[in-house]
């Protein structure tokens, strides 16, 4: 029931974002920055596609970069996301967008074919301050490690729950249930 309601509330989301238009979403045909033959190309565009597959490409979170560095035998990659500030979320509206768009990322970089340590998904909004002032603040991070993710079924990825993957999450106060 709540995977029902969690879908709804972003397919909400989606529709008020104009999922229908025209215009390309930023983000995931930028985020592939390394020479495509190169290691670390295969990664951010498995990551990339994965994305692009899903139906969460052209919702209200957007694939900013990902970053990838040499650790031991494999890869540490960190991915950055970008919540559209133009939307008005209630806190667990935009963290269950947000746990949902992690999906992807993690699948994309666990069956990219590379070996792969760790991989963490941080997403930033744009956040104002008592005074007005915004600013763009990371509202959201988690990571999971090569041997977590072997315990997950990358193919059958609509069937995982987002509220249990990943670990060592942060969750900005401001968007957190009270």
């Amino acid at each position: 029931m709540k995977k029902i309601l969690t879908a709804a509330m972003l397919g909400l989301a989606l529709i008020s974002a104009g999922c229908g238009s025209d215009d390309p979403k930023p983000g995931t045909d930028t985020a592939v920055t390394a020479e495509v033959n190169s290691t670390e190309g295969q990664i951010q565009k498995a990551i990339a596609d994965t994305i692009n597959k899903s139906s969460l490409s052209t919702g209200p979170i957007a694939l900013d970069k990902i970053e990838i560095n040499k650790l031991g035998d494999g890869y540490n990659v960190n991915v950055w996301a970008k919540l559209d500030s133009k939307q008005s979320w209630s806190g667990s509206t935009a963290i269950s967008a947000i746990r949902l768009y992690a999906i992807p990322v993690y699948a994309g970089a666990y069956t990219s074919g590379q070996s792969i340590t760790r991989v963490s998904f941080i997403v930033q909004g744009d956040l104002s301050d008592g005074k007005g002032n915004t600013h763009l603040s990371k509202v959201f991070q988690s990571e999971l490690t090569a041997q977590d993710a072997k315990s997950y079924n990358w193919k059958n990825a609509d069937s995982i729950d987002p509220d249990k993957l990943g670990k060592n999450i942060f969750i900005h106060p401001a968007f957190r249930n009270k």
